[in-house]
């Protein structure tokens, strides 16, 4: 999980991470990213995603976006 996490980080940097969860879960199923399960995204999908890339430390990804 924490390395799809790490992957899924860089589009989300390119979508922007000022959006809000749903805006930033409807702007990746727009560009047919799934979730590693292979479903869509959900703004609370998009959160727990950042909290977990935050919480990994390995990545410079900054969790500013909100609900």
């Amino acid at each position: 999980a924490d390395e799809f996490a790490a992957s899924v980080s860089q589009t989300m940097q390119e979508i922007g991470l000022n959006n809000s969860y749903s805006e930033i879960a409807r702007r990746l199923n727009a560009k047919g990213v799934q979730t590693r399960t292979g479903r869509r995204f959900h703004a609370q999908t998009v959160k727990n995603l950042l909290f977990r890339v935050a919480a990994d430390g390995s990545n410079e990804l900054t969790c500013i976006a909100t609900g």
